[in-house]
């Protein structure tokens, strides 16, 4: 969504990068659309870059052992900077602006600790409360939350000394940690905390009933989901060409749909090629991250894998049932650990 466009306009951010289509809007929102693949890769224009060795391999274990307890809360700026592409004549450039931000979305106080001056914020405040934030709450304009007389952490001072005025909110922001810092937009939602939570107590529910855990998994992720529809270059044969190379392509296009070329760019300029690669296909279309792990959390329960605690860490782990430890696409850190110390177990035997 771009202002001052006249009309649909497509453009290749690179030469020979992924297409964008700008569409005329009141305010600036962009979205990045990746297809991933049979094989778990991740085709699209930052994919590489924002998801571990480019494939979502091990993503879903990571969202569910989300480290450190509680996300951290941080005070959310004022602006933030981006390159965000204009017309100017017959070309699309791109020039850095400032863009501010407006917070949209509440989180209950649920506990104030006079002692400490801590507070406590809880969404939804009980189990009983409803999934999404309320569209007007949403919509609404709060203040920042202060103390009389005091600065909050964004420096704003709620009133002169002795004012009895208090705000009901303070403006902040989630910070995610790894893999997750560029997947997420810069003002995430508590929508997207609840899906994670949800997705928590359903991996562990897989444990004894993985039947009624995929139940509850389709139903939490009706908000995420939806069916759409690609081609079979976007959804099949880019990924296939970001996992294992021109090589692997060309062997996996043979194999599927007969197309024989002596490379994978002359069959890409092939007309039989073109026509095949071109043709529709189905596919889930999934929105953000919790959208993509309510994808995967599905997936490994329709396999009929349960999830499990590692006997090491106690994170949550997926495979097969006599899985018993983290493995690489689980925890890295987990898996070197337990590897480091069966070898010094090894040494010390062989003393």
């Amino acid at each position: 969504m771009l202002p001052g466009l006249p009309g649909i306009t497509r453009w290749r951010e690179l030469p020979d990068g992924p297409s964008a289509v700008g569409v005329p809007g009141e305010g600036l929102e962009r979205i990045h659309v990746y297809h991933v693949g049979e094989n778990g890769f991740v085709s699209g224009s930052t994919g590489v870059k924002f998801f571990l060795s480019g494939s979502v391999d091990g993503l879903l274990t990571h969202w569910l052992n989300l480290p450190g307890g509680p996300l951290r809360l941080e005070p959310a700026p004022h602006e933030v900077s981006l390159m965000a592409p204009r017309i100017e004549g017959s070309e699309i450039v791109y020039r850095e602006i400032l863009v501010r931000l407006r917070s949209r979305g509440v989180i209950p106080i649920t506990k104030i600790d006079d002692e400490t001056r801590r507070v406590y914020l809880q969404w939804p405040p009980n189990r009983t409360a409803p999934a999404p934030v309320s569209p007007a709450e949403e919509s609404a304009d709060y203040c920042p939350a202060t103390l009389p007389g005091e600065s909050n952490a964004l420096g704003q001072s709620s009133g002169s000394e002795g004012s009895t005025s208090k705000s009901t909110v303070v403006e902040t922001r989630i910070r995610w940690p790894t893999p997750f810092t560029g997947l997420l937009p810069v003002l995430s939602s508590p929508d997207d905390m609840y899906a994670r939570d949800r997705m928590v107590a359903i991996a562990e529910q897989s444990q004894q009933d993985v039947g009624g855990a995929m139940r509850e998994a389709f139903i939490g992720a009706a908000d995420w989901l939806s069916e759409g529809q690609s081609t079979i270059l976007q959804a099949w044969l880019e990924p296939i060409i970001v996992g294992e190379g021109p090589e692997g392509a060309l062997f996996a296009s043979e194999a599927r749909y007969n197309l024989v070329a002596d490379s994978l760019e002359a069959g890409l300029k092939s007309p039989e090629w073109q026509e095949i690669l071109g043709r529709p296909m189905p596919v889930r279309r999934v929105w953000g991250v919790p959208g993509l792990c309510w994808s995967l959390l599905i997936d490994q329960l329709e396999g009929g894998f349960a999830f499990r605690h590692c006997k090491r860490c106690g994170g949550l782990i997926q495979g097969r049932s006599h899985k018993r430890f983290c493995g690489p696409e689980d925890s890295v850190e987990c898996f070197r650990r337990r590897r480091a110390e069966s070898k010094r177990t090894g040494r010390r035997r062989l003393r």
